[in-house]
């Protein structure tokens, strides 16, 4: 096997469960390992390296046992005492002390001396860390005996009464001078103490000054409770903690609570909804009961989606139960469009956000703020229709169709002609065609400001579709610049009837009709 390297010796030191130190031959610490007795000592590695062992504040008191167990070692016996070491509260801790001699390997002389302690037995450590917690508990802690007189106190309670434990103990509670100036008050700290030493758990918030001249009231939450051992009851536990702080912060927080659910419920233009983590409806402020018709509290604890304004429409229900869905996961959801419905079954349409409620970190719950577009969405159906309308009328003149005659129409074209606009002329002329029964129809292109492949080619196609059902079509108004311009991009108009005008073109038409033009 091979042997241990210095590292994992020390290593094994630090881990012991017992404490382990190495003094010089003065008796300074030289090495001590760090354990968890040594810090519930409540002293630091640092404060002790270099001080002779019996100069250390949890062996001061027990000096000259120590320092005498030291020198035999040094004389080379092994030696086992018992001390009480002592904390920095200046309560003892009992301890056996095994002290042996170091001796060099080479001389075999004795170099220094080891110490090892440990606690003399396992529940006195329980109860002196059990004695460490409540000391550092900031709550008032007094234990009672069996007929009420006070028999320990944590450190807080001298603090808090400005009298010491050996003062206090002996003393009834109801007799503490803080107590004293009100029968009241006394009475009622007695009739806690009496009804924890028979048996019962009891809590009780009361008005207590503290001792200091001209000192306010403070608001004091006081549990009492039976201790038993072996099934007697021996005593009362009494736990009381200065709540005044907690509760004018509560009071400041149900202040502020009003003032912004004031804030909400004044908005005018805006609706908000809480809801819990479940979805459930808390809070809808009043601009929201203004415009749905309905209570809060004909809401309050119903789910978001189960809601009265959901009732026919099912679309809306989904959207919002999504949202709510969404928001509970932490996710935003902005510009919901949806609809819902009042009361009085007028439809409501709302541009709504969900947002996740966060509170210390946690989604409590869903936040939906909506807007009331219901008049936006009207002026927006009415601009539409006149939208449409305005269309309508523009494309009606941008295709103008006129019947001139029996069995004869006009189309004048005037402008440029897009393919958009190509598309419509087709259309319309087609309609007006198969509705009037016409045979021939006269194409006026003397308003056309340009003629290029595209339009000529548009041209082209409403002629060949007007044939197919069974009208002629007679293009006039070719302008020279237009004929120059079509000649020189090589389109020709083959088997198109053309005339200089329209009149030309309306005596062709009469004169195909059989009509005799004189």
């Amino acid at each position: 096997m091979e042997e241990l390297t210095a590292s994992e010796y020390l290593s094994l030191l630090n881990s012991m469960s017992t404490f382990a130190a190495v003094l010089d031959r003065e008796g300074k610490l030289r090495f001590i390992n760090r354990i968890s007795l040594l810090k519930s000592l409540g002293y630091r590695e640092d404060e002790v390296m270099g001080t002779p062992i019996w100069e250390c504040m949890h062996f001061k008191h027990v000096a000259s046992e120590v320092k005498e167990a030291f020198e035999r070692a040094l004389r080379g016996d092994s030696v086992q005492i018992e001390v009480n070491a002592m904390k920095p509260s200046g309560r003892t801790f009992p301890m056996i002390l095994n002290i042996s001699p170091l001796h060099s390997e080479s001389s075999g002389d004795v170099k220094g001396v080891v110490v090892e302690g440990k606690s003399v037995e396992k529940e006195h450590y329980y109860q002196c860390l059990m004695e460490e917690i409540l000391e550092n508990l900031h709550e008032c802690i007094l234990l009672t005996d069996k007929e009420g007189r006070i028999v320990y106190t944590n450190k807080e309670v001298p603090q808090k009464i400005r009298m010491s434990e050996e003062q206090l103990k002996g003393l009834s509670l109801e007799d503490i001078p803080c107590y004293s100036y009100s029968d009241d008050v006394r009475d009622k700290v007695a009739d806690l103490v009496k009804k924890a030493l028979s048996g019962e758990h009891v809590t009780a918030i009361l008005r207590a000054r503290p001792p200091e001249e001209g000192s306010e009231e403070r608001t004091v939450k006081i549990h009492a409770a039976p201790v038993e051992i072996g099934g007697e009851i021996s005593g009362a536990i009494i736990e009381a903690e200065d709540i005044t702080d907690f509760e004018q912060m509560t009071e400041e927080l149900k202040r502020t609570h009003r003032y912004y659910k004031q804030i909400l419920d004044s908005l005018q233009n805006i609706i908000i909804m809480l809801t819990d983590a479940d979805g459930s409806i808390l809070y809808i402020n009043n601009y929201a009961e203004k415009i749905f018709g309905i209570s809060s509290e004909e809401l309050k604890g119903k789910k978001f989606e189960d809601a009265k304004f959901f009732r026919d429409a099912e679309k809306a229900r989904e959207h919002a139960q999504a949202s709510v869905e969404k928001a509970l996961r932490g996710e935003i959801v902005r510009g919901v469009e949806f609809h819902m419905h009042a009361k009085d079954g007028k439809v409501i349409h709302l541009l709504g956000y969900t947002l996740p409620f966060v509170d210390n970190g946690s989604v409590r719950g869903a936040l939906f703020a909506a807007y009331d577009i219901t008049e936006k969405k009207q002026m927006e159906n009415r601009l539409r229709e006149l939208v449409d309308r305005l269309r309508a009328a523009q494309e009606e003149l941008m295709t103008p169709v006129v019947q001139i005659w029996d069995k004869i129409l006009a189309l004048p074209v005037i402008g440029v002609v897009d393919s958009y606009r190509a598309q419509k002329i087709t259309e319309t002329l087609l309609k007006r065609i198969a509705k009037t029964q016409a045979e021939f129809v006269i194409i006026d292109i003397t308003g056309v400001s340009s003629m290029d492949t595209e339009v000529a080619n548009n041209l082209l196609k409403t002629v060949k579709a007007a044939s197919l059902l069974g009208c002629t079509c007679i293009i006039t108004g070719i302008r020279p610049e237009i004929a120059q311009t079509m000649t020189h991009i090589g389109i020709y108009f083959h088997e198109i009837h053309t005339e200089r005008d329209m009149q030309e073109g309306l005596k062709k038409c009469l004169e195909m009709l059989g009509y005799e033009i004189r």
